[in-house]
């Protein structure tokens, strides 16, 4: 996967182009085994990031709400986080990007507003990132990415 990413990066113009600015929420996925990762405000900052696009399913994800995103600021516990998401993780930090973008955690699910505004983003957050991750073979959180 990093060879492919280099690839892309010296072989195609239009992936010679400067990172856009970080979206609003993104997981901080730190160096593997260092710390916990955690939901990270951005203050317009640009750099490389992974998204992950997954099916929701019929499992509960967890998810950012109002009454948790402040938990969510101080740690997201690993075990509550679906094997996908886990595997998301292992793999941004793998790629050695410092930020993760994930639609349950990073969109307040229980403030229209929020999602109205981040949901009409959704494409810009794709198309800007270093590399989208896709769980294409998983029905739910339960099937992982890898």
């Amino acid at each position: 996967l990093q060879g492919w990413i280099q690839q892309c990066i010296t072989t195609h113009s239009a992936c010679h182009q400067d990172f856009g600015a970080l979206p609003t929420r993104v997981i901080g996925v730190g160096k593997p085994g260092e710390e916990q990762p955690f939901l990270y405000i951005s203050r317009g900052e640009s750099f490389p990031y992974a998204a992950l696009s997954h099916c929701w399913g019929s499992i509960a994800l967890l998810r950012t709400m109002k009454s948790n995103i402040d938990d969510h600021e101080n740690g997201l516990v690993w075990t509550a986080l679906s094997q996908t998401f886990q595997d998301a993780i292992t793999v941004t930090q793998e790629l050695g990007l410092r930020y993760l973008w994930i639609d349950s955690i990073c969109i307040i699910q229980d403030d229209s507003e929020d999602w109205e505004t981040q949901a009409a983003q959704m494409a810009t957050v794709y198309s800007n990132a270093r590399v989208v991750l896709a769980a294409t073979d998983a029905k739910d959180g339960r099937g992982g990415l890898l």
